[in-house]
């Protein structure tokens, strides 16, 4: 691993070697495309609002989620 002795070596310093590093990682940690409902969405700012509308959706309560009394009686009342 000879990339990774040489940013040992160098560490976080204003190296081109550690720049060309970030802009490698930052390549490939983007979602350049995703897929909902089978269409597939590649705008930046589609891909905000699917990506927001998502966790909004996951994060909501829903108001047809009936609570299970079963599971309930096993907690503990204080």
């Amino acid at each position: 691993m000879k990339s990774r002795d040489l940013s040992l070596k160098s560490g976080n310093k204003n190296t081109t070697f550690f720049h060309n590093s970030m802009k490698i990682r930052q390549a490939r940690n983007q979602i350049e495309q995703i897929q909902v409902d089978g269409q597939e969405i590649k705008e930046a700012e589609e891909l905000k609002i699917a990506a927001h509308n998502y966790f909004k959706d996951l994060l909501t309560a829903n108001d047809q989620q009936a609570v299970n009394e079963d599971f309930l009686q096993h907690i503990n009342k204080k």
